[in-house]
C-alpha cells in the first residue's frame, strides 16, 4: 500500500512532488475499486488524489487537470460540468477515459485514444508498471 495518500477534493489544493492522480467522476463500483487497489499495492510510495465528483469549481478541476500526473474519465458516469468539459479534458495528454457506450468510445477515440476498461486497469498501467 502507498506510504501516504492525500485525497484532495474541491475547493482544497495540495502542492508537491509525489506522483497525483486525478479521478473525474467516478461510479460507487470504480470507488469501491479504487479503495481496493490503494490495501492491494504492494508498491511503496506517496500519492495524491485528486477527487472530482461534479462540484460546480470549474477553476479547480482545471488545476487538478493540470496538476495531476494522470487522469481517469468516466464518461458513463460525468456530471453536468463533466460533460460539458469532457473534449476538452480528453484533449490532454495525461488523460484515460472509459465508456460503455460504443458512440462515445468512436466520438472520443477521435480525440483521444486512452482508452481503458475500469479504473482498476487504470491504475495498474499508470502506477503498477511504472
Amino acid at each position: 500500500m502507498p506510504n501516504r495518500v492525500t485525497l484532495v477534493t474541491p475547493p482544497d489544493t495540495f502542492e508537491n512532488s509525489n506522483k497525483s492522480i486525478l479521478v473525474i467522476d467516478l461510479s460507487d463500483k470504480e470507488q469501491n475499486d479504487l479503495s481496493q487497489w490503494l490495501g492491494e499495492c504492494q508498491k511503496e510510495f506517496d500519492l495524491n488524489i485528486y477527487f472530482y465528483q461534479g462540484e460546480p469549481d470549474i477553476q479547480w478541476l482545471f488545476h487538478a487537470v493540470a496538476r495531476a500526473d494522470h487522469v481517469y474519465l468516466n464518461l458513463d458516469n460525468y456530471s453536468d460540468i463533466g460533460h460539458l468539459l469532457a473534449s476538452y479534458i480528453c484533449s490532454k495528454p495525461n488523460v484515460w477515459f472509459t465508456t460503455s457506450d460504443k458512440n462515445l468510445l468512436s466520438l472520443f477515440s477521435h480525440i483521444n485514444q486512452k482508452y481503458i476498461n475500469s479504473v482498476d486497469e487504470f491504475l495498474r498501467k499508470v502506477i503498477n508498471e511504472k
